[in-house]
């Protein structure tokens, strides 16, 4: 509760005095409701398609095996995304997103960064969604990309450093070892 003092400011009764918590027994003995333990109708769960490759272009994404697969709902791809605004710079940052990070999710061809999001799929259930993802076949041309200083197993790289050209995330975002 809630007190306004003569001078204008806010003073409490409760801050500093022990309360209380209704819902502390249900949450220690795991008996408390989440919202997600709420049953929901008609919900539909999304996997994400990620690029394998650390910059290029797509060259071709066929989803058609996946459009086919048991409960998926859409596949999006930069194909039939809905065109989304482009970013203003200038409120890019209160939007939760980090500064330099403008970047919209399938808009382009374009492949900036191995794990981008290439692409979407939405399906009844979030196991159908995944092995749908598995099922899209992406074929990108990769641009050179700047070597790193030193490549891994030289003994000079930091400890548990993933060199990008000893191992590379498959689209679900699992680590590979590359092939040559």
């Amino acid at each position: 509760m809630l007190t306004e003092s003569s001078e204008g400011n806010m003073k409490t009764n409760i801050i500093g005095k022990p309360i209380d918590r209704v819902d502390a027994r249900l949450k220690v003995t795991g008996a408390a409701k989440y919202a997600a333990e709420f049953p929901q109708n008609n919900l539909a769960y999304a996997f994400p398609v990620r690029s394998t490759i650390g910059k290029g272009t797509i060259a071709a994404i066929d989803a058609s095996a996946a459009e086919k697969s048991t409960g998926v709902i859409a596949v999006l791809t930069h194909k039939n995304a809905t065109r989304l605004k482009p970013a203003n710079i200038m409120e890019v940052g209160l939007y939760g997103t980090l500064p330099g990070e403008s970047l919209l999710p399938l808009q382009a061809d374009k492949i900036f960064y191995v794990g981008q999001y290439i692409g979407l799929i939405v399906a009844e259930t979030y196991e159908q969604a995944r092995a749908a993802a598995e099922l899209v076949k992406v074929n990108g041309a990769a641009r050179a990309m700047r070597p790193p200083p030193a490549p891994c197993g030289c003994g000079s790289c930091p400890p548990r450093h993933r060199c990008v050209y000893t191992s590379l995330p498959d689209t679900l975002g699992r680590w590979q070892p590359a092939t040559q």
